[in-house]
């Protein structure tokens, strides 16, 4: 049976909503100017990131089934199979990833912006061998994570929508 995991909701919309604001406050620069400025342009180029970082969460997926893992990203899919992987690792700190390293040096990078990462983490954990799991993996496992950049990408949406809507009152 093949387990499917997306972007988590709530990070989806974050970056759908600040998308939308850095989108607003580009199109108010344009209509307050009149042209392109050095401004507007300076925000179009701050933007491309962002939306290129969007387009990724809208194709990202991992599936976990009982013959391996498998990765789909903006840049492609990438698959091991249990028996392939050669080491797991998790890096740690306000948002968490989870390295897969295969046997042939290839490696899959997963983060915690999956909804399901600690399952995926548990997932693993079950179907590798243990000697390849960092010494403190139950600790890892119970981790959580930070929402803190989720907070900040909100705030900013928040602002820059603010500051939109103000400019159309005076």
């Amino acid at each position: 049976m093949v387990r499917t995991f997306k972007v988590s909701p709530s990070i989806l919309v974050g970056y759908t909503l600040l998308v939308f604001s850095y989108t607003a406050f580009f199109l108010r620069l344009i209509m307050v100017y009149g042209k392109l400025s050095l401004g507007s342009l300076l925000i179009a180029v701050l933007v491309v990131p962002v939306i290129l970082y969007y387009v990724s969460l809208l194709v990202k997926r991992v599936d976990v089934d009982d013959d391996g893992i498998s990765s789909r990203g903006i840049l492609g899919r990438k698959t091991f199979r249990w028996e392939d992987i050669g080491s797991v690792n998790v890096s740690g700190g306000r948002r968490r990833f989870l390295f897969l390293t295969s046997k042939d040096g290839a490696v899959m990078m997963v983060d915690d912006s999956i909804s399901g990462f600690r399952e995926i983490l548990r997932l693993v954990g079950e179907r590798v061998n243990r000697s390849l799991l960092p010494e403190d993996w139950d600790r890892i496992l119970s981790c959580r994570r930070s929402n803190f950049n989720l907070v900040l990408i909100y705030v900013a949406s928040l602002l820059l929508l603010f500051v939109v809507f103000k400019s159309f009152a005076g």
